[in-house]
C-alpha cells in the first residue's frame, strides 16, 4: 500500500525535510495525473524519520505471525491440521510449516514439519530452505534438506513449491490454490496438490513419478478479520508405485473427506 500511494506526495525526498535541510511546503505542485489527491507534510504534522531511514509500513524490527487451520472429518473420525510460523525482520525469518497434518480413527498417518530459513525476495516473492523432519507415513521417522519457493502469481494464485531428498530420491511437493470473493466476507478456495519423486523409497511410501493429487473446494466465512470457519470437500488419489504400496498395505487408493473446520491467523 505504501508503494502504491507514493504518488501522492510532491516531493521527490523526504530526507532533506527530516534533517531540516529544506523547509516543508504548503503547495500542491501540478501533477501528471488528472486525479490529483491533496496530500501535504507540514510542520504541523511532522515526518516519522524511522520511515524514510527504512521505507516500509512500519520501522524495522523482529515480527511473529502465526496461522492455523484445524478441520474434522465428523463421519470417518479423521482431523487434519496446518500451521505455518513466521517469526524475523522484513526480509529474513524463520518458518516452522506443518502442512496437512492427519490423525485417522486415533492415529497419526500423515505428519511432517519444515523448519526452514525464510528470505523474501521483492514484494510477491520470497525464497526458503532448511531441514524437515518427515514423521509419517514412514516406517521410521527421518531428517531431510528442503528448498522451497513461496509466492503469488498472476490472477492471485498462491503457490508454495518444495522439494526435498532422502535416500536418492529426489521428491517435489506443489501445491497451488485461489480464494475468491463472492460477498463481503463470504469466500471460495480452490485448492490442487501434487506430490511427484524421482525414485521408488519402500520405507517412506515415496514412488517414483507422480504420487498423489489432492484437489479441494472450501467455502469459508470471514467472522472477523483472522478468524474465519469453512467447510471443505476434499478428493485424494493415488498414482504409480504408491497405489501398489497402499494396497499391500490394505489402505484405499482414492478417498472424499467432507470435513468442517476454523482458519486462525494470530
Amino acid at each position: 500500500m505504501m508503494s502504491g500511494m507514493s504518488r501522492v506526495f510532491q516531493y521527490a525526498t523526504l530526507i532533506e525535510i527530516t534533517q531540516d535541510e529544506a523547509k516543508p511546503q504548503n503547495i500542491i505542485k501540478q501533477t501528471p495525473y488528472l486525479n490529483r489527491p491533496i496530500v501535504r507534510v507540514d510542520e504541523a504534522r511532522p515526518i516519522d524519520v524511522s520511515l524514510v531511514k527504512h521505507p516500509m509500513a512500519h520501522p524495522a524490527g523482529v515480527w511473529l505471525a502465526n496461522f492455523l487451520d484445524v478441520n474434522e472429518d465428523p463421519f470417518h473420525n479423521v482431523q487434519e491440521l496446518t500451521f505455518k510460523g513466521l517469526y524475523g525482520g522484513d526480509y529474513n525469518k524463520l518458518e516452522l510449516f506443518v502442512n496437512e497434518a492427519e490423525i485417522g480413527q486415533g492415529a497419526v498417518d500423515d505428519a511432517d514439519l519444515d523448519i526452514f530459513y525464510w528470505h523474501l525476495l521483492s514484494q510477491f516473492w520470497a525464497i526458503k530452505g532448511g531441514a524437515n523432519y518427515f514423521y509419517q507415513p514412514s516406517t521410521h521417522p527421518y531428517w531431510q534438506p528442503g528448498i522451497g519457493i513461496e509466492g503469488l502469481m498472476p490472477y492471485f494464485i498462491d503457490t508454495n513449491i518444495r522439494g526435498y531428498y532422502h535416500a536418492n530420491s529426489a521428491k517435489l511437493d506443489i501445491e497451488l490454490s485461489r480464494d475468491t470473493q463472492i460477498a463481503n466476507n463470504f469466500f471460495i478456495r480452490m485448492d490442487l496438490r501434487s506430490i511427484l519423486a524421482t525414485k521408488t523409497v519402500t520405507a517412506a511410501e515415496i514412488g517414483s513419478g507422480l504420487n498423489e493429487i489432492r484437489a479441494a473446494v472450501r467455502p469459508y466465512y470471514r467472522v472477523i478479520p483472522g478468524l474465519a470457519v469453512y467447510a471443505e470437500y476434499e478428493h485424494e488419489q493415488y498414482y504409480g508405485p504408491v497405489r501398489s504400496l497402499r494396497r499391500n498395505a490394505d489402505e484405499s487408493n482414492s478417498q472424499n473427506t467432507l470435513s468442517f473446520g476454523i482458519l486462525w491467523l494470530f
